[in-house]
């Protein structure tokens, strides 16, 4: 008699036999103890094996989303700096833009402002002097009607190169102040030293030989300068030098033009 079991889970067994002899005595049970071992994939160093893997698995997943996320963190954060650069320069650009005349390039009535207020509190503060020159292009309404406003806008080009070029010192500062008049801080300047830089330019303008019918002093196109001079004090009004400049600049342009005053 044989019989087969299958399937039996890992673990031990004992196995017992009775007999049953001819005259139908039964004997026994007879027992045969066995173990079932289990599979290798069943063992618990199989199951901790694959529950470190699964651990490892995990532990490695999140990881590399964590790297995934620091990439993508790191890079919108070079993003973001690089749009917050690139806004700083846009607007830098605007800053410098909103200073610099349009026509001319030069710096405008507004950063001529600014400029001459520091140079004003540098020399309130050191108690040197400061010049400042008022230039006006001489009968230039007579200039436009003759030749008309793209030739009139040409020659304002040219002077302010021409003025522009004829300041050595760093510290100097020239301005479009409006319209045809232009203006110059003088830091650390006597008026002697303004009066010799007035006429360096206006003989320089004289120099261009920029042909114009409706000059009154000869055939080509001039300025007339206005100087002054001041050390700032406490109580003075920075306004006042500007006035006495324009005041020697009336009597430049009264004398007839293509000439430097002092107030």
């Amino acid at each position: 008699v044989s019989r087969e079991v299958a399937a039996l889970a890992p673990g031990g067994y004992t196995f017992r036999v009775w007999g049953r002899d001819a005259s139908g005595n039964i004997s026994g049970p007879e027992e045969i103890a066995f173990v079932i071992r289990p599979a290798p994939w069943q063992t618990r160093w199989a199951q901790l094996f694959v529950l470190c893997a699964v651990a490892l698995a995990v532990l490695l997943a999140a990881r590399a989303r964590t790297r995934a996320h620091q990439r993508r963190e790191q890079a919108l954060e070079e993003l973001v700096g690089a749009r917050t650069r690139q806004l700083q320069r846009a607007n830098e650009l605007l800053v410098d833009l909103s200073y610099v005349d349009a026509l001319t390039s030069l710096a405008n009535r507004r950063r001529f402002d600014d400029l001459f207020a520091e140079e004003w509190r540098r020399s309130l503060r050191a108690g040197s002097p400061l010049s400042l020159i008022l230039l006006d292009i001489d009968s230039f309404k007579g200039y436009n009607d003759a030749y008309g406003h793209l030739v009139g806008d040409d020659c304002l080009k040219s002077v302010a190169l021409c003025l522009a070029d004829g300041l050595v010192r760093s510290g100097d500062a020239i301005a479009r102040y409006g319209g045809e008049e232009f203006a110059v801080i003088l830091p650390a300047t006597e008026v002697a030293g303004a009066l010799l830089v007035a006429e360096h330019l206006r003989r320089r303008v004289e120099r261009l030989d920029v042909p114009s019918i409706a000059s009154k002093v000869g055939r080509v196109l001039t300025v007339s300068c206005g100087v002054a001079t001041t050390i700032p004090g406490v109580d003075e009004d920075p306004a006042e030098l500007f006035r006495r400049a324009d005041e020697a600049l009336y009597r430049a342009k009264r004398a007839g033009g293509n000439a430097t005053q002092t107030g």
